[in-house]
């Protein structure tokens, strides 16, 4: 049995008086800062497809968001038509998970484009990273317990979400969870 769905989202804004939390000076310190004009315009596409049979799941998303967020109005001449710092224009997320009876597992893959940084004057690259995950649920008396094990950034990317922030390599975690269900 195949279930298939989809959405589509276009939107345009201009908005007065944005206000943008940034890093300043060379201490990283943030403050806000006072858009005059800002104009957001973009499209979100998400498709999903989902297969059941039986006592087995597997589903498949598939997600992108092209995201303009520019300076309409600016003190700054430079900056009017440029895309604000931190906001990537392109977001890519793609996943694929699988039940089959006790068992579940996923993996996830995500790209963040490039993002602009005025105050350094640069630009962050763009990244990728895939996570992924195996866990089984189970039962004993009123108890109901679910083992996870995950691995984060199982390609072991070097990246930044901010400037001179950086994020974790590869990382794994066990959990344990359980519900009572008297």
């Amino acid at each position: 049995h195949w279930q298939f769905s989809t959405e589509a989202t276009y939107y345009r804004n201009r908005i007065r008086e944005w206000i943008q939390w940034t890093p300043t000076g060379t201490q990283g310190i943030w403050s806000p800062q006072n858009l005059l004009a800002v104009k957001t315009e973009g499209l979100e596409f998400s498709l999903q497809s989902v297969f059941s049979k039986k006592s087995t799941t597997i589903t498949c998303n598939f997600q992108y968001a092209l995201n303009s967020a520019t300076y309409q109005q600016s003190e700054s001449v430079e900056q009017i038509g440029r895309q604000l710092e931190y906001t990537p224009l392109h977001n890519f997320l793609t996943s694929l998970q699988a039940a089959h009876k006790d068992w579940l597992g996923n993996v996830t893959f995500s790209f963040t484009g490039t993002r602009e940084i005025f105050g350094y004057n640069a630009t962050m690259p763009a990244y990728a990273l895939g996570n992924a995950m195996l866990g089984r649920n189970l039962k004993h008396n009123k108890v109901q317990y679910q083992l996870l094990f995950k691995c984060n950034n199982f390609l072991h990317t070097q990246y930044q979400t901010y400037g001179y922030y950086a994020m974790p390599g590869r990382s794994f975690s066990l959990s344990l969870r359980f519900q009572f269900n008297p």
